[in-house]
């Protein structure tokens, strides 16, 4: 429950930033979807090969957020009735995933731009 209130939390905090509530005052809007836009060369590789070097390096980098899948496997011991249930929530999965975490990534590239030097820890 602590996980989906925090990333419900960050996605409102997300739109109120974007809306204007935040440090700047204004409407930010998509603009860093515009400037710089969503991908940078990665590690100072020119062209589209240092692109996909960097749109590669994020699911890398946040698997860890999808990593208690099993956790599916774990509960089908405790649980009434597995054959029936267990395929359903493993049906569930996916669209938590997209619900959770791909919106999240959509809603932090509103407030983030992609250039900036916070983003890259070497």
């Amino acid at each position: 429950m602590l996980r989906i209130t925090l990333i419900v939390g960050v996605n409102i905090m997300s739109i109120c930033i974007t809306a204007g509530a935040g440090p700047q005052g204004y409407p930010m809007g998509f603009q860093f979807w515009r400037d710089p836009g969503p991908f940078v060369q990665f590690l100072g590789i020119d062209g589209s090969w240092g692109r996909f070097l960097g749109f590669w390096r994020v699911p890398s980098s946040a698997a860890y957020a999808f990593s208690n899948v099993e956790d599916i496997s774990v509960a089908a011991a405790e649980t009434q009735n597995p054959r029936h249930n267990i395929p359903k929530a493993a049906k569930r999965v996916f669209w938590r995933f997209l619900m959770f975490y791909l919106i999240t990534i959509c809603m932090m590239g509103l407030i983030a731009p992609s250039n900036d030097k916070g983003l890259v820890s070497n």
